[in-house]
């Protein structure tokens, strides 16, 4: 993505990151990973956020409104986070299941930054 977004990935196991970056970057797609309470060495705009919610529950304030894939163990998501915008993975998941929803989104907000440009 040559305007600069990528996918972050917060907290989590490293080879969700690990993953990510081996299926994405060769598409494109860079990945970047941030670990909780770590401040990111340049200001980054994700065009989709990776959380792991059994590590970090909510997103950072500096992400709402960024796409988001949220994984978890638990079994439903909790009040709020089945949503526009939101893609939400039990554990164990599927790397394969990741990857697509990374993408899915990923293509909704280019979709919607093409659209805003146009209009």
């Amino acid at each position: 993505m040559a305007d600069g977004r990528c996918v972050l990935v917060v907290d989590g196991l490293p080879e969700t990151g690990e993953v990510l970056q081996a299926v994405l970057e060769p598409r494109g797609i860079p990945v970047r990973r941030l670990r909780r309470g770590d401040a990111p060495e340049e200001p980054l705009r994700p065009s989709v956020l990776v959380l792991d919610h059994d590590d970090l529950p909510m997103p950072p304030d500096e992400f709402a409104g960024v796409p988001q894939v949220i994984v978890g163990s638990i079994h439903l998501p909790p009040a709020g986070l089945a949503s526009q915008g939101r893609q939400y993975l039990r554990k164990p998941f599927e790397y394969a299941e990741l990857i697509r929803a990374v993408e899915k989104l990923a293509a909704d907000t280019v979709a919607e930054t093409v659209e805003r440009r146009a209009a």
